[in-house]
């Protein structure tokens, strides 16, 4: 069998709907009742998983491809064979969009960064970035990192 991500079209095509379906009333609604403050973070990455693959195979038999062909996730595929891709990684972009966008040209060295809520290693709670900004007259440096 042909590799189906090697058909740029229908990758776009695909994409497109993945946009489509993760805007729709009934796919924000899961995304709120995730957001509850009391939602266990752990939980939140685990349903978050659930809602992207559940996305992710409608796109993929919407557009005749047998989710079954994919060997990782379609998203680390999709950017492995379109990295390059101005039109794709547009569309990637918009994907990622969860609020007001804020990107690196957006801020200046200076700028107050957004606030953002990042989840407690010790505790696994949920704290907002502007309460752990004790003294204001100093810079606040977040080291983060991801093991996915």
């Amino acid at each position: 069998m042909a590799e189906p991500f090697n058909d740029r079209p229908l990758v776009l095509k695909i994409l497109r709907r993945f946009v489509e379906i993760l805007h729709e009333a009934d796919t924000l609604e899961k995304y709120d009742r995730m957001m509850n403050p009391e939602v266990n973070p752990k939980m939140l990455v685990k349903t978050n998983k659930k809602i992207i693959r559940r996305v992710e195979r409608q796109c993929l038999l919407e557009n005749g491809v047998d989710p079954g062909v994919l060997e990782m996730p379609f998203m680390v595929h999709i950017l492995s064979l379109y990295g390059a891709d101005q039109e794709v990684m547009g569309i990637i972009e918009m994907l990622m969009d969860t609020g007001p966008p804020v990107t690196a040209s957006e801020l200046d060295p200076g700028d107050i960064a957004p606030n953002v809520g990042l989840v407690s290693i010790e505790t696994q709670q949920i704290i907002q970035m502007e309460n752990l900004w004790m003294n204001k007259e100093r810079p606040l440096v977040v080291i983060a990192g991801s093991l996915s």
